[in-house]
């Protein structure tokens, strides 16, 4: 008992547990302030539009998350490596690394675009939308503009890996609730003096909060922060492979996830209307708040798992994972309680702006908690670099995903709860390997 103490004791006075709850304590204080955005954008949104626009909307984001994934891995890799060399301690490695990343950023974001503006007049989105909205909203015109600020922003973006590598999430969260509050104002102006706008201020409204937020966080870092500056004269064209090499495993990683979390939304765009769209974001939004305060949590660990498994530091990598499952646990109670009261919620949050479904309410809840817990094992997995086998599980989890989705809806007739019931059958597949692949990273 005495030794049990002594080890717990140890862990919580930790450099590294010391690192996590300062970042934890800054990022509650920030997503207290982020809740107010999570529930506030979408019923400006449905003051100022219909749940349609609202639908279209959603889906167009989704889309877009596709073409985020052009950093091709680079970022996460980056992320890990920035770590391991803090350890080390090698500076002119370190700045080798950053500069290199952000030389094949910016080559593959601009190859990506030289060949989209070639053949973008002849794409044709009409598979992701009803034909009728195709030329109501323009929704060729929307799309293309979309995928050319989600690829050109992809530099600015990766500066988020830097801050996570520095054991700084809370500066994440710092970033997303300026630009949530950013588009909030905008909205609000509009509403309150009575502008008319149609869905294409809407997205420039997202874009815009998103990019002036991302240039002048970039601005402040690297002006701080001369160290991380990339430098041409750093490149090292010799190891460009080398540095592909784990990216593109993230890469496909990366992918897997997007066309798993994404696709229920594509699905139920082609299956069901516009409206369904937003009923479905509407009713499921109540839990993301649940994933969103556990990925708060846990996020900090990702880098702290990279330097715990560097150092072979295997009793402070199992304690932490016990602490996360009996938080999960809490999660579980709370998770229940938000489904018992979900009307109630949803009916304060929005009036009568949406359907309540509570077969749709339930599964929300099932998945929001499988998810978090999965998260608890990638969180290492990515951590020490175990890409190899989760591309193994991302391709079963792909392969299953759609189909299943499609079975519950259209054969056993289970409407919008059918397409997550889908998607949690599959993240438990996901967990079952997770578990393995942990047990047998720590035994080796």
């Amino acid at each position: 008992m005495f030794l049990n103490n002594l080890i717990y004791k140890k862990f919580f006075n930790s450099a590294r547990f010391l690192s996590i709850k300062k970042n934890l304590f800054n990022s509650i204080i920030i997503k207290f302030f982020s809740i107010f955005f999570l529930f506030g954008i979408p019923k400006i949104i449905l003051l100022n539009f219909t749940s349609e626009t609202y639908g279209i909307f959603l889906t167009l984001i989704s889309l877009s998350a596709f073409f985020y994934l052009f950093d091709l891995g680079l970022g996460n890799n980056l992320r890990n490596n920035i770590t391991r060399l803090n350890i080390i301690g090698n500076k002119k490695l370190l700045n080798e690394y950053i500069s290199t990343t952000y030389f094949l950023l910016i080559s593959s974001s601009a190859l990506f675009l030289m060949i989209f503006f070639f053949i973008k007049d002849y794409l044709d989105w009409s598979y992701f939308f009803r034909r009728e909205d195709l030329n109501y909203y323009n929704i060729n015109d929307l799309v293309n503009f979309f995928i050319i600020y989600s690829v050109g922003t992809i530099i600015l973006r990766n500066f988020n890996q830097i801050l996570l590598s520095r054991h700084t999430s809370y500066l994440v969260d710092v970033i997303d609730l300026v630009s949530k509050l950013i588009f909030f104002l905008a909205l609000l102006f509009t509403y309150l003096y009575k502008f008319k706008i149609d869905i294409n201020f809407l997205l420039l409204f997202y874009i815009l909060s998103q990019l002036i937020t991302y240039i002048i966080s970039n601005l402040i870092f690297f002006i701080k922060f001369k160290a991380y500056i990339p430098n041409f004269r750093n490149i090292s064209f010799k190891k460009i492979c080398n540095y592909l090499n784990n990216s593109i495993k993230f890469f496909i990683l990366n992918l897997g996830a997007v066309i798993f979390f994404y696709s229920d939304k594509i699905i139920i765009s082609k299956l069901f209307s516009n409206e369904d769209v937003a009923n479905f974001f509407l009713n499921g939004q109540i839990y993301f708040l649940l994933l969103n305060s556990f990925n708060l949590l846990t996020t900090p660990l990702w880098s702290s798992y990279t330097e715990a498994y560097y150092k072979k530091d295997i009793k402070w990598i199992k304690i932490s994972m016990k602490i996360q499952l009996f938080i999960l646990i809490l999660f579980i109670f709370l998770g229940i309680l938000i489904f018992i009261f979900s009307d109630l919620i949803l009916k304060l949050w929005l009036g009568t702006d949406y359907t309540f479904d509570q077969m749709l309410s339930f599964s929300f809840m099932t998945l929001i908690l499988l998810r978090c817990l999965s998260t608890i094992f990638v969180n290492f997995l990515n951590g020490i670099s175990e890409l190899k086998s989760q591309i193994y599980i991302s391709a079963i989890v792909i392969f299953f995903n759609i189909p299943l989705s499609l079975f519950f809806v259209l054969k056993l007739n289970l409407g919008l709860s059918g397409v997550v019931y889908g998607s949690c059958i599959c993240v438990i597949i996901s967990i079952i390997f997770q578990i393995k692949i942990f047990n047998n990273k720590l035994k080796k």
